[in-house]
């Protein structure tokens, strides 16, 4: 397939095109169910125009930038060159799936799961899972109906290698389930479809971890990610996205959560790198007596753009949320929050919490904050804010006083600011890792 530079057409044509090759290939499969739905999607793209500054959600955010780059035909084929010895996050006994270059490495990944309760299907596979046939499709159709930008309906489209990850009723999943995502610069400029669907049913507790990294130089790739979570009652689920990915590279990620009732979320992103970086992350509350926390921390720098924009729901009453994002901007570096909370009118008795909080190392970084509140309840406690400032020189020069030199003690207060969010992370080893690539970055 010619990329985008071989002859004039638009982005959108371009990724039609990527569907259409895909099409042609089913032969007879046209009216296969899980096609004709890929098909929906494709159609549902084409209505869709990208999204432009002039959309009040887009306003602080180009992705001009992305969609006219010159990307080539992702490889089917893995990566030729070796990958390091232990690309595993240390310590951490996991499920481990492993994609690279956005194609899923068998043999890189684990071949069996242990647990009783456990699913781990990979959507392309659906011929062959009929127990998972119509949990699949229902999944997908509610996907497709609730896709709110082209990018969300254009990975419905084309992604190849979906995974279906599901608690069965009241098993509690002993180790997280993590899907590696490793980018190279192996191939030359191209677009990748992360695609996560899970599944926590009654009663069970389940842990997700999805890390983005690159390997290598530059390879200014794209990935356009798709994750959806179901929380069925009295469930739990906890969802760690890290993003590390090179500089050069961008990520525009669509997250979908639907809680039932007695259900808890727990949703934790770190963002340490790419070039441009967008995360949709809504979390609609479908019934009472349910509970969100939703934590991030995001350090751009040297012309990186990582913009988070977040919406919880509050349709039903005696619910909590609580939303903590911190963000350390340093030189040439941009980041956005927009945080939105909506209380609807039958949502008596909600709690809910929001707090944006900024340090800016440098007169050409820049923040832009929203935090949001709409509320149509009267009997409800709610509370936002936001806060952009400095490092406080007072607290340098204390440190300093006391034989820590200015670098080092100017990375340990702004490790300190974050580690209100990072304490939060339940798993110790994820946590140990995470710590330690925030301070690397802090120490750049």
């Amino acid at each position: 397939m010619s990329n985008l530079t071989d002859i004039a057409i638009s982005p959108k044509d371009y990724f039609l095109q990527i569907f259409k090759k895909d099409e042609f290939a089913w032969n007879g499969l046209k009216d296969h169910p899980l096609n004709l739905l890929r098909k929906k999607a494709a159609e549902k793209f084409e209505q869709m125009d990208f999204p432009t500054r002039r959309d009040e959600n887009w306003k602080y955010t180009s992705v001009s930038n992305i969609l006219n780059a010159q990307f080539g035909e992702a490889s089917e084929k893995i990566a030729q060159k070796p990958l390091p010895e232990n690309i595993r996050i240390p310590g951490l006994d996991a499920h481990y799936l492993v994609f690279v270059n956005g194609i899923f490495d068998e043999e890189l990944s684990d071949s069996g799961f242990s647990q009783a309760g456990l699913h781990i299907v990979r959507i392309g596979d659906y011929p062959n899972n009929s127990e998972h046939k119509d949990l699949i499709l229902n999944i997908l159709e509610t996907s497709l109906e609730h896709v709110e930008n082209a990018f969300g309906a254009l990975n419905l489209a084309v992604a190849k290698n979906g995974i279906l990850i599901k608690a069965d009723k009241n098993v509690q999943v002993e180790k997280p389930v993590c899907l590696l995502h490793i980018d190279t610069d192996e191939n030359a400029p191209s677009v990748f479809f992360p695609q996560i669907f899970v599944k926590a049913e009654t009663g069970s507790r389940l842990s997700v971890i999805e890390h983005f990294s690159s390997i290598g130089g530059i390879s200014k790739n794209f990935s356009n990610a798709l994750a959806q979570f179901f929380v069925e009652k009295n469930a739990r689920l906890d969802h760690y996205k890290i993003q590390n990915l090179h500089t050069s590279t961008s990520q525009i990620s669509n997250c979908h959560v639907w809680q039932k009732r007695d259900s808890l979320f727990n949703s934790f992103a770190v963002d340490l790198g790419g070039k441009i970086v967008r995360n949709n992350l809504s979390a609609i509350l479908t019934d009472t007596n349910t509970e969100t926390h939703l934590y991030g921390t995001y350090l751009p720098t040297a012309e990186q753009h990582i913009d988070n924009q977040t919406f919880i729901d509050h349709a039903f009453p005696n619910c909590f949320s609580n939303e903590l994002y911190k963000g350390v901007i340093g030189a040439g570096g941009r980041g956005v929050f927009n945080g939105k909370v909506m209380v609807r009118p039958d949502a008596q008795k909600t709690n809910a919490f929001q707090q944006n909080a900024n340090l800016l190392l440098d007169d050409s970084a820049i923040m832009d904050s929203k935090p949001q509140l709409e509320i149509f309840a009267d009997d409800v406690k709610c509370s936002h804010g936001a806060t952009i400032g400095q490092l406080d020189e007072a607290s340098v020069f204390y440190l300093r006083s006391r034989g820590i030199n200015e670098a080092d003690a100017r990375a340990l207060l702004q490790y300190a600011f974050l580690g209100e969010v990072i304490e939060n992370f339940q798993i110790q080893p994820l946590k140990s890792a995470v710590e330690q690539l925030v301070l690397n970055k802090l120490n750049q």
